[in-house]
């Protein structure tokens, strides 16, 4: 299961646009006339080349982008969105408009003719599975009223799907949705006729069609019984049966896309709900990375939350209405960086020995770094940041790398050398500069910043005092992108919670820190949890630097050093579940 709520919102949109794209070669093929799909392939009925996706999620996309552009629901600025798909290619992946369901067509022509919302639903009543490929984006934006997500998911199916069985498909589906993205267990998910907020359905029915799946149906049935035809009935009782079938994210996707037939409409559906059940963290690093725009995708989905929590506020929409142009894909305690409270100030030098033949001081990802900083896509072309607690520069070398100018601020001179020594091999020279001093005494004449950037240092002068110190650095409008070690449970076991206590007394669990950055006059974006891939590759490069030292005899300041670092990997690999390494995104209104 996702462990909090931005992983599973980002876990459905770009799952829905996996299962898409995974379903996209056998489309219309009959179960088991093709090898069995166990990755991106190319070809299929539109020829497309592997990890693209088709007008599932191209219109998926549309949706998000008028629910951010408006700040909540609106069938007029939905459907002209979804005509520009139609004639200009706008969304999809190619530039061009792939192809687009007949029932979608006609209520697009309808309302082409008046130019009302209201007239697309006379030629919408076909029960197709248009609308229900589209649903994740209604309960990631409305997650904090789960009450209203079925109704606005009704009102999005009407705008070109209003027979009954797609409308009430889409209610149904949105409310398991909601649920997964607020954690539901996969046994309640399946139950009959679940529901995020109890009693809903006892004064808003289903349809009998609708009810039968809901109930249960895709339960009591097995392929070849399950179809995955192309109306929403079908479409519906397809997807849950995958899911209920599979105990990760790639099993529910595969078997729904092996079914066949709508396989890339029936796979983008389950993969909107294994999306928000297994996360972001639970998709595949290569289906992400092979995933036509992944980036846009993972921006849409981040803009979409920031959006629904601007809405719940009152704060409306980030930005006037527009439609997005085309465009194509492109101090305080002296401890060592990236681990808190390891070594103390009677190791630090010792520490740093140790640290300098890793090719990182703490946990970290630079691939994770890189898609962060292609999410802030309104950034000036050569934007000028600062890397707090740079270390020997991991992050402040993908930043510059991807077209940042970094200043990179750390109080450890040997660090900054090995920094400029790295920049200076990757000709980044350049676009790299250094600067000995406390994080939070950068003068304010080094500013302004478009971008603040710091990845496990932050603890060293607390997360808060980190905050309050850059306010005055940003240029009006600069992001803050911090990650910091966070409580991933609301109460974790004793014997991790003294280790971290003792370590780093200010620790805090994702929504404190959440609100810390809204007390500090920030724009809250969203939170990404730190991959366990990135903890596994450090501490490995951890235990071999141990057991060099342990060949050449190791002093006993050594021996002190190897015995913390063995005890933090000891307590790591019991409670990883409990605790991790957060990022943070935030803006500065100015």
């Amino acid at each position: 299961m996702a462990i909090d709520v931005q992983d599973a919102a980002l876990g459905a949109i770009v799952g829905l646009a996996v299962g898409d794209a995974l379903g996209a070669p056998v489309e219309f093929l009959k179960p088991g006339s093709f090898p069995p799909i166990t990755g991106y392939r190319e070809g299929g009925i539109l020829n497309l080349p592997a990890g693209c996706w088709t007008e599932d999620t191209a219109l998926a996309l549309c949706l998000a982008e008028s629910l951010i552009a408006c700040g909540g629901t609106d069938p007029v600025d939905q459907l002209r969105r979804y005509v520009r798909y139609w004639r200009e290619g706008y969304q999809a992946p190619t530039g061009v408009c792939l192809d687009i369901g007949t029932t979608t067509r006609r209520s697009l022509e309808a309302f082409l003719r008046t130019g009302m919302a209201e007239a697309a639903p006379i030629v919408g009543l076909t029960p197709g599975n248009g609308s229900l490929v589209r649903v994740a984006s209604v309960p990631i934006f409305f997650a904090g009223d789960p009450g209203r997500t079925f109704e606005e998911a009704a009102a999005m199916s009407r705008t070109t799907h209003a027979a009954p069985e797609s409308v009430d498909a889409c209610r149904y589906f949105a409310g398991l949705l909601s649920g997964a993205i607020l954690g539901a267990p996969i046994s309640a998910l399946t139950s009959p006729m679940y529901e995020p907020v109890d009693g809903f359905w006892d004064s808003a029915c289903l349809c009998p069609p609708i009810v039968a799946v809901a109930e249960g149906s895709f339960l009591a049935k097995e392929s070849p019984a399950i179809r995955a035809g192309g109306g929403a009935v079908q479409c519906l009782e397809a997807a849950l049966w995958a899911f209920a079938h599979g105990d990760s994210f790639p099993e529910v996707v595969l078997a729904a896309v092996n079914l066949g037939d709508d396989a890339d409409t029936v796979g983008a559906v389950a993969g909107q709900l294994a999306g928000a059940c297994y996360g972001l963290s639970g998709i595949p690093a290569e289906w992400q990375e092979e995933l036509y725009r992944h980036h846009d995708i993972v921006r849409v989905a981040v803009n979409l939350m920031a959006a629904g929590t601007r809405a719940a506020f009152g704060l409306g929409p980030a930005r006037p209405e527009r439609f997005v142009p085309r465009r194509r894909t492109r101090g305080g305690r002296r401890v060592a960086r990236g681990r808190p409270g390891s070594g103390g100030d009677t190791h630090l030098e010792t520490f740093l020995r140790f640290v300098a033949a890793l090719p990182r001081e703490g946990p970290g990802d630079e691939r994770l770094t890189t898609q962060l900083y292609g999410l802030l896509t309104d950034l000036p072309e050569r934007p000028r940041a600062a890397d707090m607690g740079s270390g020997s520069g991991a992050a402040a070398l993908a930043i510059a790398r991807a077209g940042a100018r970094v200043t990179a601020v750390d109080r450890a001179p040997g660090l900054l050398q090995r920094l400029n020594e790295r920049a200076a091999v990757e000709r980044l020279a350049n676009r790299v500069r250094t600067l000995q001093i406390s994080m939070d005494a950068v003068p304010e004449d080094e500013g302004p910043f478009d971008l603040i950037w710091s990845e496990g240092a932050v603890y060293n002068i607390g997360f808060d005092a980190g905050l309050r110190a850059w306010r005055d650095l940003l240029a009006p409008g600069g992001y803050v992108v911090v990650s910091d070690l966070s409580w991933l449970v609301d109460d974790p076991p004793p014997e991790v919670q003294t280790f971290w206590r003792a370590a780093y007394p200010g620790m805090r669990t994702i929504a404190a820190n959440a609100a810390a950055c809204g007390a500090a006059g920030y724009c809250w974006i969203g939170s990404i949890r730190l991959p366990d891939a990135a903890w596994d590759a450090f501490y490995d490069a951890q235990r071999e630097r141990c057991r060099e030292w342990r060949t050449g005899g190791p002093t006993p300041d050594e021996a002190a050093v190897i015995a913390e670092v063995e005890d933090e990997m000891r307590i790591h690999a019991t409670y990883r579940a409990t605790y991790g390494y957060v990022f943070y995104l935030m803006q500065w209104p100015g």
